[in-house]
């Protein structure tokens, strides 16, 4: 199963809420998004405003889905702000489709 979004350079699409990453076993956040041809589009991954990774999923992407595996261990025992967004890339209408987007161990 798959999501689908869309974004233009003017509304960007965010997933954001709060979470408790655990002392005892932090977790990562696991993405696995890609998109169509010819629609590029960035995959930015925040925690409190914190820029933890961005990638440019386009043309060259191989496969155009990617797993990205972001560690929170540095964020062990708070409780903080993440944010996944959808940004277009320059000024074409792009399209993400969403396969996973989960805490995992």
């Amino acid at each position: 199963d798959l999501m689908q979004t869309q974004t233009s350079k003017e509304h960007p699409v965010i997933f954001a809420r709060s979470i408790t990453v655990s002392k005892n076993r932090p977790a990562k956040l696991r993405i696995q998004a890609g998109g169509p041809a010819g629609q590029p589009w960035q995959l930015a991954v925040r925690v409190n405003d914190r820029v933890l990774m961005t990638a440019r999923l386009d043309d060259k992407a191989p496969l155009r889905l990617g797993q990205y595996d972001i560690d929170l261990a540095p964020f062990a025992g708070q409780t903080v702000w993440l944010q996944v967004a959808h940004d277009a890339i320059g000024a074409v209408p792009a399209t993400a489709y969403w396969k996973q987007l989960e805490l995992v161990d």
